[in-house]
């Protein structure tokens, strides 16, 4: 890969509210800083998605245009919040919907998969700003109205872009610091997460930490990508690999760390 496109697509676990965003955008920067050009997909902050999805079937049979419309409220409210944060710390940024980045879908309005994107628009927009923000999960079918990629869905978008840039990396960043075996959260022995896994193997286990329809997508192109914590940007590298646990030594040498109230480190 010959691009310095990083692709970083922040997660509702990640952007749990309006709080958040300041330590999104210092991430966004950092990258910056690095001489990535950084694309940048969001999803709605956490629970709003299952609250407008929620509001919708308080309606009988709603058209799924209708629903679909609702739905990518979330991210645009994202985007544009991030917008203003970026803003505040002076990276230059620009939000592209969906009909702007000529992300187009076939498939069920509501669970469609990604066909095409206006790659030329998006690098020019690239090469303009620090960071290009698009809200994940939403696209357009042929006729131009909205659709969606089915839930988790901005994984799909990410992975999808990352692919149609030939970006240099892809990360898709959660609340944990990789693909765990077990979920550390309620695993009586925390375990130590992959280094690297196998697209058959992430599909297995897929659906909790990453959408299934971009491992998928990913293993169909070849694409590798990145799961991992916030500024801890080792994770794991899901691609065609073999299985392997990160070991202690590894994980000593990465210097890679678990915060938040329930993980304070890897095991010693």
């Amino acid at each position: 890969m010959s691009s310095n496109i990083t692709v970083l697509k922040f997660g509702g676990s990640v952007l749990s509210g309006a709080g958040a965003l300041p330590g999104v955008a210092e991430e966004i920067l950092r990258e910056s800083r690095r001489g990535r050009r950084v694309l940048v997909v969001v999803s709605a902050f956490a629970g709003v998605t299952d609250a407008l999805d929620a509001l919708s079937r308080r309606f009988v049979g709603p058209e799924d245009r209708h629903v679909a419309r609702l739905l990518a409220t979330g991210e645009a409210t994202s985007s544009a919040l991030l917008a203003m944060q970026l803003k505040e710390i002076r990276v230059s940024n620009a939000v592209l919907d969906p009909r702007e980045l000529g992300l187009y879908t076939t498939g069920p309005r509501l669970d469609a998969s990604p066909v095409s994107v206006d790659v030329d628009r998006l690098i020019d927009r690239l090469n303009e700003v620090d960071a290009v923000i698009v809200g994940g999960f939403v696209a357009c079918g042929k006729d131009g109205a909205l659709t969606l990629l089915g839930r988790g869905g901005s994984d799909l978008s990410a992975v999808f872009l990352a692919h149609q840039l030939d970006a240099r990396e892809c990360r898709l960043i959660k609340d944990v610091p990789g693909v765990f075996p077990a979920d550390p959260k309620l695993a009586s022995t925390l375990a130590y997460p992959y280094a690297e896994l196998s697209f058959e193997r992430a599909l297995e286990i897929a659906g909790v930490v990453v959408q299934a329809k971009a491992v998928r997508y990913a293993r169909r192109h070849g694409r590798a990508f990145r799961v991992c914590g916030a500024n801890a940007p080792h994770g794991t590298l899901v691609g065609p690999f073999e299985d392997r646990l990160i070991t202690k030594d590894d994980a000593r040498s990465r210097a890679i760390g678990l915060t938040g109230p329930d993980i304070a480190e890897f095991p010693a």
